[in-house]
């Protein structure tokens, strides 16, 4: 604290820990400190014992005298040598500052002399496979505490530590990238979830281990990972935290605790240091960012009896699977309207659109959301029909349970994907499926060829050659990604040149307060790095908000060296 000794008031203080300094241990500082005045010994930083504990005094101004009251009962080097160059800072500036100034200059300089700097950095999957805690608290951080000029966030106080949090996906790690801005990192945490395999995450610790000399930690996304992440831990000789932090002040405690960070025992700590309570605010739902509706089912339905003959659910979650018998009904009473030589028809019915398309009294029909043309979809999958009467697939009895699959369930998703792809989307493994459980052994052998040719490196135009009709294996590479098997990350380069399409979503815009500039820059003439120079905003920065712009569909993104596509 900054004490005027006139009053004596304090001018300024800045605590770490929750302890009370009472009245009668500054009554004895002062003494102490008009004691050594007298004999000019407060020049520099002096410690004293008092009440048990180690205080340091220095004169800051003829005025002022700069008091720093520590738990400990011993000197310690480190923060003697760290109160001196504050002292030695404040000699300089107090006596050229307003007195309305001394208090958020105190702050800033005790906060950067006194406190340990800190880099952590959170790594979990992009798309994760399910909503899990962990991730809940790690977005609370960035919703709360995000700095849209840098991949780190503002600086958070958590007691004596500084800390800047960043964001890694756990699929970038897994294929063999190293982000720059992980170069600065004291910490990787990475979240664990039992349903990615134990060999994804070794190859995860293995690229940090050997690119960085930082502490690594395991943190369970969910209670129904804990032994889990346990085992991961243990086989990858790095740090376990044994509990699931429910907000963001748990995130950080149980990860500098198990990355060795703290002189003391976790509960003692949240007791004891004080925190910036801005990282727990609590993040309502248009605070984050929302994906949009994709595709949500595929229904094939028998006008004459209203049953359906055959069912895909693009999510194992789908909000259509619920409510399944009632949409199913629904279909079958719609009237689908001839144009042309097919009976075709678009509805909108809360936030979903109906595509269908009549043949032979079966309604084929696509159910999505606002994420797409419906019209364009209608056409794309205008020859889905054809495809469909050829093979007759029989009427499986558990249409949510993918293994019961036929072959056509390939060819729906290679015309209608439940992902839009681009040539620079890469396919990399996480978990083989169980192919006993195939009741299709074509099925079966074709998605077993396709998976062992994932080399989690190349681009997706590696495995999509251009042809007619329905690409199987786009179509099996999205039925592995429906199964948690493979995932798709986004390879993104400095030297891309997007270009906007469409306006970026309310829920961006409340995220970003730099977007406006950054999206009028993206007219297909910039790439993403000359959009920074221009902007001030990092590239990491950049690369991770035109990669949500992408997701939306709100831009397109070309490549110096392929302009090349898929959709």
């Amino acid at each position: 604290m900054l004490l005027d000794v006139r009053g004596p008031k304090t001018l300024a203080s800045l605590k770490f820990t929750t302890t009370t300094v009472s009245e009668d241990l500054l009554e004895e500082i002062l003494g102490r400190y008009y004691e050594l005045a007298g004999v000019d010994a407060v020049n520099s930083v002096v410690p004293v014992s008092l009440h048990q504990k180690t205080c340091y005094i220095c004169r800051t101004t003829d005025t002022s005298v700069l008091v720093a009251v520590c738990d400990s009962n011993h000197v310690s080097p480190l923060d003697l040598e760290r109160l001196t160059s504050l002292c030695n800072e404040l000699q300089r500036t107090l006596p050229i500052r307003q007195r309305g100034e001394i208090r958020s200059d105190f702050v800033l300089a005790a906060r950067r002399h006194l406190q340990k700097s800190l880099k952590v950095c959170f790594v979990a999957q992009s798309d994760p496979l399910h909503h899990n805690t962990t991730i809940a608290a790690v977005e609370q951080v960035f919703a709360n505490c995000s700095d849209e000029m840098s991949p780190f966030t503002k600086p958070i106080s958590i007691g004596p530590l500084l800390v800047e949090a960043a964001r890694c996906n756990t699929e970038d790690l897994a294929t063999g990238l190293w982000p720059v801005h992980l170069n600065d990192v004291n910490i990787l945490a990475i979240v664990v979830d039992s349903g990615l395999s134990a060999e994804y995450y070794a190859s995860v610790a293995s690229v940090i281990h050997d690119n960085s000399q930082a502490h690594i930690v395991a943190l369970p996304a969910s209670e129904e990972d804990l032994d889990f992440t346990e085992e991961i831990a243990e086989s990858n000789a790095i740090g376990f935290v044994d509990a699931v932090p429910t907000v963001a002040s748990d995130l950080f405690f149980s990860t500098l605790a198990a990355s060795g960070q703290m002189d003391m025992e976790l509960d003692e700590a949240k007791d004891q240091w004080v925190f910036d309570e801005a990282i727990n605010q609590y993040v309502t739902r248009d605070q984050v960012p929302s994906k949009p509706l994709g595709h949500q089912a595929f229904f094939v339905v028998d006008r004459t009896n209203g049953e359906p003959v055959f069912s895909y659910y693009y999510e194992h979650k789908s909000v259509v699977l619920e409510r399944a018998p009632n949409v199913v009904a629904a279909i079958s009473m719609f009237t689908v309207e001839s144009d042309g030589d097919h009976k075709t028809s678009v509805f909108r019915a809360g936030d979903l659109d109906y595509v269908l398309i009549e043949r032979e009294n079966l309604i084929f029909t696509l159910v999505t959301g606002s994420q797409y043309n419906v019209e364009q979809l209608r056409e794309r999958f205008s020859f889905l029909p054809e495809l469909y009467l050829d093979e007759r697939p029989e009427v499986v009895s558990r249409p949510d349970d993918p293994y019961s699959s036929p072959a056509f369930t390939l060819k729906l998703l290679a015309t209608l994907p439940g992902e839009q792809l681009c040539d620079r989307h890469v396919p990399y493994k996480i978990k083989a499926p169980d192919w006993e459980r195939f009741e299709s052994a074509m099925v079966a052998d074709f998605l077993e060829a396709v998976w062992d040719s994932i080399d989690n490196q190349s681009k997706l135009s590696r495995y999509v050659q251009e042809q007619a009709g329905p690409q199987m294996t786009l179509g099996a590479l999205q039925f592995l990604k429906s199964l948690s098997a493979i995932g798709f990350r986004l390879d993104l380069e400095a030297t891309d040149v997007p270009r906007m399409i469409s306006p970026p979503s309310e829920d961006l815009l409340k995220t970003y307060s730099e977007l406006n500039e950054i999206v009028s820059l993206a007219d297909g003439m910039l790439t993403i790095e000359e959009i920074g120079a221009m902007t001030g905003v990092s590239t990491d920065v950049l690369l991770h908000v035109f990669s949500e712009l992408y997701k939306r569909g709100s831009v397109s993104l070309e490549s110096t060296s392929s302009t090349d596509g898929l959709s």
